[in-house]
């Protein structure tokens, strides 16, 4: 099976926001940032009336309102922030290999990718897994790569169910 495509700056900024949301270790990281350190805005009222006799009536509010505030916006915050990072890593390097105009082949001994600077062969032992958000299938063949594929490269619903089919039939053996 042969497919064409484009990879946009967005695709690859999707793809990484994709695996930031399902990566085990980046979410345990969200959460001791979240949850965690913020537990110093819950400490400092007492530290402060202890060391400058600051009034708790005044510092407890403030502070647990800044631990709330954090807590809720902290996560918004930390997707923005890579999402912002790794649009500027993409602006940084020129790298054809990664966006821009796809082909790619599925075959018995594995995927074949070709761009304008090279071909990479994957056998069918380093596809981890297979999975997809709203738009965009990803062939995983390491922790943090995977085959970015849009399903706008796909001419109908069905081309696109064929295609996960004939690639979950090769990773299954």
């Amino acid at each position: 099976m042969h497919i064409q495509y484009e990879i946009s700056k967005e695709d690859y900024i999707q793809f990484n926001m994709f695996h930031v949301k399902h990566s085990p270790t980046v979410q345990r990281t969200l959460f001791i940032q979240r949850y965690i350190i913020s537990l110093v805005f819950l400490v400092v009222p007492f530290v402060m009336h202890w060391t400058a006799q600051a009034p708790l009536k005044i510092a407890i509010p403030i502070f647990f309102i800044t631990y709330v505030l954090w807590v809720i916006m902290y996560p918004k915050h930390f997707m923005k922030n890579i999402k912002k990072n790794t649009a500027k890593m993409i602006d940084e390097g020129k790298d054809e290999s990664l966006l821009g105009s796809q082909e790619l082949w599925v075959t018995e001994d594995g995927i074949v990718k070709k761009t304008d600077v090279g071909e990479v062969k994957t056998s069918w032992k380093a596809v981890q897994k297979v999975t997809w958000d709203e738009s965009i299938l990803y062939i995983y063949v390491g922790v943090m790569s995977a085959y970015i594929i849009p399903f706008r490269a796909f001419k109908t619903e069905e081309e696109k169910e064929k295609f996960i089919q004939e690639v979950n039939k090769y990773i299954a053996n």
